[in-house]
């Protein structure tokens, strides 16, 4: 399926981080909001991350396929954000980019294990562009998958946390790093 003529449905659910709202189809993971403090606030924070797709959005009860994926998505999430071993990078995700860089940036941050952080330096290197940092911190930004495509785990020279665009901002990407070493 192609963007332009692509169903995909809303899943919302609460989580230990706040609210977390998707836009899925039956296979794919298209948009993550999440650390919503409240359902109104997810369900706008997800409107807002995907202004960009040209598909229809349903809000109706999901179908058969839909519906197990998405179960399976919010337990895999769910499970993880308790502290399990939940490899979240073997979730299935919609890449929003429109160039090879892009693309390769977003590749790579998806490749980096739980646990573990990369400088933005570090990310653009391994996207073969060492010099790009200030580049992918704005593809960071733009992550529409957020957790899925670990951009938590991304972080400024010298370890400081830099930027995190989700609701909650800093303090949910240092929540999110402190679960993952704690587990």
């Amino acid at each position: 399926m192609t963007e332009e003529n692509s169903p995909v449905w809303q899943h919302l659910f609460e989580s230990p981080i706040g609210w977390i709202g998707l836009y899925l189809d039956q296979g794919l993971v298209w948009t993550l909001a999440m650390g919503c403090v409240d359902l109104k606030r997810c369900q706008n924070h997800l409107v807002k991350e995907s202004k960009h797709l040209k598909v229809d959005v349903f809000e109706a009860d999901l179908p058969g396929k839909v519906k197990t994926f998405a179960r399976k998505v919010e337990n895999d999430i769910q499970d993880f954000l308790k502290g399990g071993h939940v490899d979240l990078s073997r979730v299935p995700v919609h890449v929003h980019a429109t160039t090879p860089f892009q693309k390769k940036v977003l590749r790579a941050c998806h490749a980096i294990p739980r646990g573990k952080t990369l400088t933005y330096q570090q990310l653009a290197a391994s996207a073969g562009s060492p010099r790009a940092y200030r580049a992918v911190g704005n593809i960071m930004a733009k992550n529409k998958v957020p957790l899925l495509i670990p951009c938590h785990r991304v972080v400024s020279c010298g370890g400081r946390m830099g930027g995190f665009s989700a609701p909650q901002g800093i303090n949910l990407k240092e929540r999110l790093l402190k679960l993952e070493a704690a587990s």
